[in-house]
């Protein structure tokens, strides 16, 4: 590279410490911590704004940096101007000294993760101290050669971020059918608002029914039963390793499904695979398909207990942890029946009710009769078929998206490490 300087963070960018009451901003363009993707997989809707309080001004090209517990990798290239929580660090560039992607790249690379934790203090809540951040060590290439080797990131960036959204918004599609069918029951007092008014609407799905068995608490549909979690699945705890069988080479390991694999805002994380080389009984390997739920939690915030994913189809016959719980149907339970309570555990309820049984001060856990004794409205079978039949696909397109959202991320990151270790003419 040409006219390559040695110098630091802080001497092409600073942090931005302008504030603005909270009430100039909206649900549209205000950034939290809550709503930073791990592993710099972008940003996702927020469900409200604080009540009040003051926001850190940030704008478009701005690279947002989540400051609590920094080895999430929540790190975010502003696509608009807005506000941003105070543990959001807001890093920008300084005028024709560095390029705003090339910036963005310093932050979201691996080395600067590892030395932001290095600089880290607090034991529940650390985070890394900002001066030191500033004084974080970058060979710094002309402006011009920063400029160039960053237009093919912008565009895969560009690429990566439209997969994200499509992602989000089909999980979101899933998650509020799944409430207005069986939490809210919304067909079914339309059907019985139609029926005490005499009025005809065809489009109510016959799969409903138009009453309810009982008055609240337990107001459920007609024909439909409340039972208990337990009463259709058994419930099987992961491996207890040691780390020596721990394996940095995939090859000398089987893949190993982890505490870490959960995100705090409930996402699957295949980067945070273990691979393990001990001994482990067919009970702790997975298919493809199964229902896998986090029993533990590091987070205060109870952020990642209770969250649940489907194991996808390259993780077939993977190992699973101590630290997380396979939900197992019973043989005569129908297929069914696993995504219905995959969405279950999406739900506001169901987390209220898993944070209100944790146990333990600094780890929380969740007892095994947390799920077990859960009381839930099982719908008929046809009704179960129909979701299973919607939300399948839409877990089939999940996963191949997200299969070539991991070779295009592999693809960007190999690109920027490259760059960033001047091996890119």
């Amino acid at each position: 590279m040409n006219n390559q300087r040695t110098m630091r963070l802080g001497d092409v960018a600073y942090l931005i410490t302008e504030k603005k009451a909270i009430h100039n901003f909206t649900c549209g363009n205000y950034i939290s911590t809550s709503n930073m993707l791990g592993e710099v997989l972008g940003i996702k809707p927020i469900a409200g704004l604080p009540k009040k309080g003051k926001a850190t001004i940030f704008k478009r090209g701005d690279t947002l940096f989540s400051n609590i517990r920094v080895y999430f990798r929540k790190i975010w290239l502003a696509e608009f101007d807005g506000g941003s929580s105070a543990d959001v660090l807001v890093f920008r560039a300084i005028n024709n000294k560095i390029d705003p992607l090339y910036l963005n790249s310093i932050i979201s690379s691996n080395n600067f993760t590892e030395y932001a934790i290095s600089v880290s203090n607090g034991a529940k809540m650390p985070r890394a101290d900002k001066q030191a951040l500033l004084e974080y060590p970058i060979i710094l290439p002309s402006i011009e050669t920063q400029k160039r080797e960053m237009e093919i990131i912008r565009s895969i960036n560009e690429k990566i971020s439209n997969m994200t959204k499509i992602k989000v918004e089909l999980q979101n599609f899933a998650i509020q059918l799944f409430k207005s069918w069986f939490i809210d029951f919304n067909f079914v007092f339309s059907k019985e608002y139609s029926n005490q008014n005499n009025c005809i609407n065809e489009e109510n799905p016959v799969l409903f029914p138009d009453s309810f068995n009982n008055p609240p608490p337990e107001h459920f549909p007609m024909g439909w039963h409340v039972k208990q979690i337990g009463d259709f699945v058994n419930l099987i705890r992961g491996i207890s390793y040691k780390g020596k069988h721990l394996e940095v080479n995939p090859s000398l390991g089987v893949p190993m499904i982890n505490l870490g694999c959960f995100n705090i805002n409930g996402e699957f994380n295949p980067r945070k695979i273990k691979y393990y080389s001990g001994d482990y009984k067919n009970r702790h390997k997975l298919s493809s398909g199964d229902l896998l739920i986090a029993n533990t939690d590091i987070t205060q915030e109870r952020l990642v207990l209770g969250s649940a994913i489907i194991v996808p189809k390259y993780l077939d016959q993977c190992l699973f942890t101590h630290h997380t719980t396979l939900i197992k149907l019973k043989e005569s339970v129908p297929e069914s029946m696993s995504h219905y309570l995959f969405y279950l555990t999406k739900s506001n309820k169901f987390s209220s009710h898993v944070s209100g049984f944790a146990t333990g001060t600094t780890v929380l856990n969740m007892p095994p009769d947390t799920i077990t004794k859960y009381r839930i409205p099982i719908p008929p079978l046809s009704l179960l078929e129909e979701f299973y039949h919607i939300s399948s696909d839409i877990q089939s397109f999940i996963e191949s998206n997200d299969d070539l959202k991991g070779t295009i991320i592999q693809c960007r990151d190999t690109l920027i490490l490259k760059s960033l270790s001047k091996e890119l003419a």
